[in-house]
C-alpha cells in the first residue's frame, strides 16, 4: 500500500470513530477537542480525566515510568430532564414585562431556557432574566419557562405567571441645563441666551427663560432672543427645562450681561 493510500485509510478510520461517538445531525461543540461534534438529542458530551502510568525518557535519554493525566471525551446517554424552573416572577412595566427565575439544576449542565408567552414560543436564552419588549399597555399576558439541558432534554413547565403592562407616570424632572450664556447686541437692543439641553428619561420639550426673576419667554430649542432691551442696562437670566409630563428642572445658575 502506498503512503498516500495509508494516510487516506487513517483519515477514514478517524472519521468513523468520531461518527460513532457523535452521530450525524449534531452541531459543532462549544467545548471539547477540536473536530469532535456534540451529541445527538438524548446524549451529552462527557469529559473523563484519569491518571495513567506511561514510559517516558528523561533529559538523559533514560526510560522511566511516570504518571500523566489522560483526558477522553465520549457521548453518553442522558434521558433525565433538568429540574423544573421555580421562582418565576413577572414584573410589568411601560410596554414591557420583565421575567426572572431561579437557575435550574442538571447533572450534565443547563443549556438554556425556553420562554413562552400565551402558549407561544418566544425565545431561548441562557440567562435567568428576560425582558419582553414592545407590548401593548393594558393587555395581560401569560408566561411559562422551560429549562433545557445539554442533551436537549426539556424540563416540566414552570408555574404560570401573568403580567399586565401599563403606562408609568413620569415624575422624574429633567436635568438642569448647562453652559448658559447671554450675549448682548447693543445695535439691535437684543440679548441672545443659549444653553446645552439636559437629559431626561422621556425627553425635554420646552424651556422657560427668566429675566431678572420674571418670565421673559419660552422656547422649544436651547436658544432664546430677548428683544426690546435698553441701552446702559444690566440683565440677569436663568433657564428652567420642562419634559413632556410637565416636570420642571431646577433653575440654572444666573448669568449677567450688559447692553451698552
Amino acid at each position: 500500500m502506498s503512503t498516500s493510500h495509508r494516510m487516506t485509510a487513517k483519515l477514514l478510520l478517524l472519521g468513523s470513530a468520531v461518527a460513532l461517538l457523535c452521530p450525524a445531525g449534531a452541531v459543532a461543540a462549544p467545548a471539547g477537542p477540536a473536530g469532535l461534534a456534540t451529541c445527538q438529542a438524548g446524549r451529552v458530551l462527557t469529559k473523563t480525566t484519569k491518571r495513567v502510568r506511561v514510559t517516558a525518557r528523561d533529559s538523559r535519554g533514560r526510560k522511566r515510568r511516570v504518571t500523566r493525566r489522560k483526558t477522553t471525551w465520549a457521548c453518553v446517554d442522558d434521558r433525565t430532564a433538568p429540574g423544573r424552573v421555580v421562582g418565576l416572577v413577572a414584573v410589568p412595566g411601560d410596554g414591557q414585562a420583565v421575567l426572572t427565575w431561579r437557575a435550574s439544576e442538571d447533572a450534565g449542565g443547563i443549556a438554556g431556557y425556553e420562554i413562552y408567552r400565551d402558549g407561544q414560543y418566544v425565545v431561548t436564552i441562557t440567562d435567568t432574566t428576560f425582558t419582553d419588549p414592545n407590548l401593548a399597555n393594558g393587555v395581560a399576558h401569560q408566561y411559562r419557562v422551560f429549562a433545557v439541558d445539554m442533551a436537549r432534554n426539556l424540563s416540566r413547565p414552570s408555574g404560570v405567571v401573568w403580567a399586565l403592562p401599563r403606562a408609568v407616570p413620569d415624575v422624574t424632572p429633567p436635568g438642569v441645563p448647562v453652559g448658559l450664556t447671554a450675549a448682548a447686541n447693543p445695535e439691535a437692543l437684543t440679548v441672545t441666551v443659549r444653553w446645552t439641553a439636559p437629559l431626561d428619561n422621556k425627553g425635554v420639550t420646552s424651556y422657560r427663560i427668566y429675566r431678572d426673576g420674571s418670565l421673559a419667554g419660552t422656547s422649544t430649542t436651547p436658544e432664546f432672543v430677548d428683544a426690546g432691551r435698553e441701552h446702559k442696562t444690566e440683565y440677569k437670566y436663568t433657564v428652567v427645562a420642562f419634559d413632556a409630563a410637565g416636570n420642571p428642572s431646577a433653575a440654572t445658575p444666573a448669568v449677567t450681561t450688559y447692553v451698552s
